[in-house]
């Protein structure tokens, strides 16, 4: 369950638009990137989120984007799911992510998180 709702509520694309005093408008694509990695007793998310049209300081990210979550999920009995969460504060979407990531492995639901926040 937490592998599958990974892949798919995750690789997603988002367009978000900004709207300044003066007329002007920007426009940044966020493409979220999920990377599973299946070992012997656990299984490895890793999120990376890629910015287009974003100013990026202090080097080049990495292909598929910055690391914004990686978390480590050690399957339990009765469809529960043990993770340790590596992630920045939650705040707008990082919050969404971090909810549907904890709920996933509670196996309370198979909801996706909202990325347009």
């Amino acid at each position: 369950t937490f592998a599958r709702n990974a892949k798919k509520c995750l690789q997603k694309s988002i367009v978000t638009t900004t709207r300044y005093n003066n007329g002007a408008v920007s426009k940044m694509v966020s493409h979220y990137n999920p990377t599973l990695i299946r070992k012997k007793r656990r299984v490895e998310l890793h999120l990376q989120r890629d910015m287009k049209n974003a100013v990026t300081l202090g080097g080049k990210p990495p292909k598929k984007g910055m690391f914004v979550f990686v978390v480590d999920a050690y399957p339990l009995k009765k469809n529960r799911t043990k993770i340790d969460m590596y992630k920045p504060d939650a705040f707008g979407a990082y919050e969404q992510i971090t909810k549907a990531i904890t709920l996933w492995a509670k196996g309370k639901t198979n909801a996706c998180p909202d990325l347009t926040q």
